[in-house]
């Protein structure tokens, strides 16, 4: 996120809709009333977080498209 961590939650979010897209999502609670405090993916073999367009279009070229141009190229080249 380039150290913007207004988008956080954005991010979380794509990162979420993704696994439940591809793959497993565990959840962990905590608490009485049950709030989250941790979570896991997990994806196949071959299969990987936003590689593909429709995994992307999932909320992360929004994140992205909010990112600094420096970021955005890190991202893209590296």
């Amino acid at each position: 996120l380039g150290g913007d961590m207004s988008l956080q939650r954005d991010f979380c979010h794509a990162s979420i809709r993704v696994t439940a897209l591809e793959d497993e999502l565990y959840i962990i609670t905590v608490g009485q009333d049950k709030r989250i405090g941790s979570t896991a993916s997990w994806f196949r073999p071959g299969k990987g977080l936003f590689d593909s367009e429709e995994q992307r279009a999932l909320g992360y070229n929004e994140v992205f498209a909010k990112l600094s141009p420096q970021t955005q190229n890190w991202l893209k080249h590296t």
